[in-house]
């Protein structure tokens, strides 16, 4: 079978020289040899051997290469000739679902689930659809069908509890972006999106464990440090968060708004020189960055230096600080 191509299995009524050719063809497509398929494709076609798999597999080769309207000619043929055939309905749906073109991939994605109930990838596309219209509770519905269909399909879990997420329903988005996980532990979207749900409700503690488990996933990524930084900030671990801004900085020595994170952490433990110089140290390397300039008013504020904070106050009138835009 061909990968994304529907069954290839052979129910044509050619004569056997047809069958051969056609199977020649999906032979080349399989191994990869697309312009081996393509050329034998066209063949078929130019003598007239109507097959709704060799239209539709055409199809698919000019779809790749975003050559959406022969794309869309190949399907639209083997539409009218082969009516009942679901897969060339569903790519096309994919088709305009990509140009933005929703209402027509609805019309084309809902056909092919007509014509085959239990084809999850139209679902799929159906669920992108509404997410892409902003129809969550549609969206919803249709995830949950391909759930139903294969309850171990990662993208279905993931966007599921992605949509259960901006709904607001909480709980039970923690249900399928685990469900996501066990399926595909290494891919850290699913923790991003379980460790956000978790700070909404205000599980604190499950969230660190999660962005620890995207660190030891990705251990190279500096803003995985900076979002467990927040976290431990908000749950008043200022140690734990000082280790970790630092270790974001080892990975990206040029953020200034980490050494702004780990200012006001040594601000907050009450160690003003410390503080002051990270500030400072973020400015000379961004100098636009008008958090770091606030932050510095509000350390001497917190500091009582009077005369530093009328200072900072005056250069900040003058435009020395410069504010982004």
């Amino acid at each position: 079978m061909i990968k994304g191509f529907g069954n290839q299995v052979n129910n044509s009524k050619h004569n056997n020289t047809a069958d051969k050719l056609i199977l020649r063809a999906f032979n080349f497509h399989n191994e990869g040899n697309i312009e081996e398929a393509k050329k034998l494709y066209n063949l078929i076609i130019k003598k007239k051997l109507w097959d709704p798999r060799v239209l539709t597999n055409l199809g698919v080769i000019y779809q790749q290469n975003r050559d959406y309207k022969n794309a869309e000619m190949a399907y639209k043929e083997s539409i009218s000739r082969f009516p009942n055939f679901s897969l060339p309905y569903s790519n096309l749906g994919k088709i305009y679902l990509e140009k933005g073109s929703y209402h027509l991939a609805k019309i084309y994605l809902k056909k092919s689930i007509e014509l085959n109930p239990k084809f999850l990838t139209a679902y799929k596309n159906l669920a992108n659809t509404y997410i892409n219209e902003e129809k969550l509770l549609d969206a919803e519905i249709i995830l949950y069908k391909c759930i139903e269909i294969n309850p171990k399909d990662f993208n279905s879990n993931l966007n599921l509890g992605c949509v259960l997420q901006n709904l607001g329903k909480l709980n039970e988005s923690t249900i399928f972006l685990k469900n996501a996980i066990k399926i595909n532990p290494k891919s850290t979207i699913s923790y991003k999106n379980l460790a956000i749900v978790f700070e909404k409700l205000n599980k604190l503690s499950e969230a660190i464990q999660t962005y620890k488990n995207i660190i030891s996933i990705e251990p190279n990524i500096s803003t995985n440090y900076i979002n467990l930084t927040k976290i431990l900030i908000s749950k008043g671990d200022l140690v734990g968060a000082q280790k970790y801004i630092k270790e974001a900085i080892k990975i990206e020595p040029f953020s200034a708004s980490s050494y702004t994170i780990l200012g006001s952490i040594q601000m907050d433990l009450d160690k003003f020189d410390e503080a002051e110089k990270l500030f400072y140290k973020s400015i000379e390397l961004d100098e636009k960055y008008s958090f770091a300039y606030f932050s510095i008013l509000g350390l001497y504020e917190k500091a009582n230096q009077i005369e530093k904070l009328e200072s900072s106050l005056r250069d900040y009138e003058n435009k020395k600080f410069i504010k982004n835009e």
